[in-house]
């Protein structure tokens, strides 16, 4: 049973919202726990105290964006987010790992695993939402190329 345009229309518009939505809290979420532990001794610990500060600063504008943000740039948005994100969670594995800036963080230290779990679902949230994003983009021609058409079709130019 096929659905209508319609009702796809409604279904692929309240996902988006559910995205946005969900891709903003989980953004603020991440940024919240860098901007905790920042206050809460980070700050004293060289370049990684300036670079919490910075994520926790960065992910709330982020956070901002994807809520505010029109849906024909809600793509890009939620891209950078994505991007944003994705290099937050590498640090951390850095940290743990190989260690960065000279800073070795532990799994046992406060808020890792959490971290851990937010910026990973972030990652996969913000990256559909993404997809999503630009393949309703590729689905409809922007006015201005379907204006080229017609004016090939007619010889007249769009108003």
């Amino acid at each position: 049973m096929a659905t209508s345009p319609a009702v796809h229309s409604r279904t692929t518009a309240m996902v988006l919202v559910v995205g946005r939505v969900a891709g903003a809290v989980l953004t603020a979420a991440a940024g919240w726990i860098h901007l905790y532990l920042w206050a809460n001794g980070y700050s004293d610990i060289p370049t990684i105290g300036t670079l919490f500060l910075l994520n926790g600063i960065g992910a709330a504008v982020l956070a901002i964006a994807l809520l505010g943000a029109p849906t024909r740039l809600l793509g890009i948005v939620s891209g950078l987010s994505a991007l944003f994100t994705v290099g937050a969670l590498a640090a951390l594995i850095g940290s743990l790992t190989v260690g960065i800036f000279g800073f070795q963080e532990y799994l046992s230290a406060p808020y890792v695993g959490t971290s851990i779990v937010l910026e990973s679902v972030g990652i996969v949230v913000l990256g559909g939402l993404t997809a999503m994003c630009m393949a309703s983009t590729r689905r409809r021609p922007s006015a201005r190329r379907h204006g080229r058409a017609l004016q090939h079709l007619d010889g007249h130019r769009p108003a």
